[in-house]
């Protein structure tokens, strides 16, 4: 299954959507409200077009992830404006920000989407064309500096800090900021003395736009949920009962039902017992087993099911889709990416939502090239989280 995802075809989309310009975007500044969101797969991005969101911000753990990523919400979202951050080497210096900042517009990537990144780096990036949103208020990157999470600008002089780094920010080119958990009545004077589209996370509703993470609009999320965050749905409650009901046909014999099954003429079926009669059916083994609802199963444990229960498997590609699988019991979950590095990163994912269900993956063509280049493989894949390797062709 190793990069075999079925491709879109042009009857999956709605009928296209005109891509907003970087001007057209820019033009929106008192006019009206600007929609971003968070989006790190091909079917939330397909799923924030049609909802008709401005704007999506994706990013991955370094330059492969977030190409990964990338590539996967441009497919999605063909006709959105999509933003993404430098990894840490742009911070490095200019060369270096110019450098990846390329990297990153290739894999489709509109605006350079960065927090932490001075103002100078931004400049430099300015200078050459690139539009660029910066990022004030209270950073994640610099959480050290702040004590931890908490509103910023609730004094004089924070409030005129943030006035200053979004000052700073204008004159070093860019085209917008993030303003985050800033005091609504300070963000709405900052944003009234900017020319920047000022994207309020949690600073009121006075900025020019809005931006909340997906995954606390559609109740994916695991953890915290802000203050300003909404939830206009309950997907991983939902995930977890269809994919337990899936379960629970698979293992009572429900799934799958004779409209879900191939079938074979009388005379073909009766010609193929006949060509493998000297091999007996495998009789079930027969050690007990010992397994616990939440206990990872071993891959004896595995084997030991042949004969005894079915075994459900299903695909995930995400943490959250993992989490949702692990909590309905899936037995084995598949998951790869279209290359090593890709793959990589899913199966990285995949383990933090599902650290208890066995993960297949496969290998990359390399490994098709030679033994020693299929067991150099298998280990960078087990390293990053595999328990089956699971190969097609």
């Amino acid at each position: 299954h190793f990069g075999s995802r079925r491709q879109r075809s042009p009857h999956d989309t709605m009928a296209a959507r005109k891509k907003l310009t970087v001007a057209e975007l820019i033009a929106l500044k008192g006019k009206r409200k600007i929609a971003l969101t968070t989006v790190f797969d091909e079917w939330t991005a397909k799923a924030a077009e049609e909802a008709g969101v401005d704007m999506i911000v994706a990013w991955g753990s370094n330059l492969e992830h977030s190409k990964y990523v990338i590539e996967a919400v441009r497919r999605g979202a063909p006709n959105t404006l999509i933003g993404s951050g430098l990894p840490h080497p742009a911070y490095a210096s200019i060369e270096d920000a110019l450098k990846l900042a390329g990297e990153i517009r290739a894999a489709g990537t509109d605006i350079i989407y960065c927090s932490g990144l001075v103002p100078d780096k931004f400049a430099g990036l300015a200078r050459q064309h690139y539009p660029c949103c910066g990022h004030v208020g209270y950073l994640p990157v610099n959480d050290t500096w702040f004590g931890g999470p908490r509103a910023v600008g609730k004094t004089w002089e924070e409030a005129k800090k943030v006035y200053d780094d979004v000052m700073a920010l204008e004159a070093a080119g860019c085209i917008a900021i993030e303003m985050e958990v800033v005091p609504a009545k300070v963000a709405a004077e900052i944003t009234k003395r900017t020319k920047m589209l000022v994207f309020s996370m949690g600073s009121g509703p006075d900025c020019d736009g809005q931006f909340i993470f997906s995954e606390d609009i559609l109740g994916t999320n695991s953890g915290h949920y802000p203050r300003h965050s909404v939830t206009h749905a309950h997907l991983m409650k939902d995930a977890v009962k269809a994919l337990g009901q899936y379960r629970e046909d698979v293992v009572s014999g429900a799934y799958p039902a004779a409209k879900h099954s191939i079938n074979i003429k009388d005379e073909e079926f009766a010609r193929f017992m006949e060509a493998i009669s000297h091999h007996a059916p495998t009789l079930p083994v027969s050690s007990p087993l010992h397994m616990q609802r939440h206990k990872k199963l071993t891959v004896a444990d595995l084997m030991a099911f042949k004969g005894k229960r079915w075994i459900v498997l299903t695909t995930a590609f995400d943490e959250w889709t993992a989490r949702a699988a692990e909590e309905a019991g899936v037995d084995i979950i598949v998951a790869w990416g279209s290359n090593l590095e890709h793959s990589k990163y899913v199966i990285e994912a995949v383990r933090r939502g599902a650290p208890n269900t066995l993960i297949g993956s496969g290998l990359p063509h390399p490994a098709y090239a030679s033994i020693e280049d299929a067991l150099k493989l298998a280990g960078e894949i087990r390293a990053a989280g595999t328990d089956i390797i699971y190969c097609s062709g």
